[in-house]
């Protein structure tokens, strides 16, 4: 294969480098991933009614969370004061 000019020396990269490389891709993969579940989570939230603006992934979970509780309460009085009406 040398001798009809068919081989070309080629750069082989270290172990460290390819280890690093694949660090850094996979870290990549799952920013983006946690990017769109975040996005998904505020979509999903937007066509109920409630808009989370521009917080982080910690506020983000807390804001949750409130909405959460809030929507466990308001539900808790609803069938509370339904209950009342029809007597029970």
């Amino acid at each position: 294969m040398m001798r009809v000019n068919l081989f070309r020396p080629v750069h082989v990269k270290t172990l460290t480098s390819q280890k690093r490389r694949a660090l850094l891709t996979s870290r990549k993969i799952l920013q983006e991933e946690a990017l769109a579940i975040e996005n998904d989570v505020r979509g999903l939230l937007r066509n109920l009614g409630l808009k989370v603006g521009g917080v982080g992934l910690e506020k983000l979970d807390e804001r949750i969370r409130d909405w959460r509780a809030f929507s466990i309460l308001s539900s808790a009085a609803r069938r509370k004061d339904v209950l009342s009406r029809v007597g029970g």
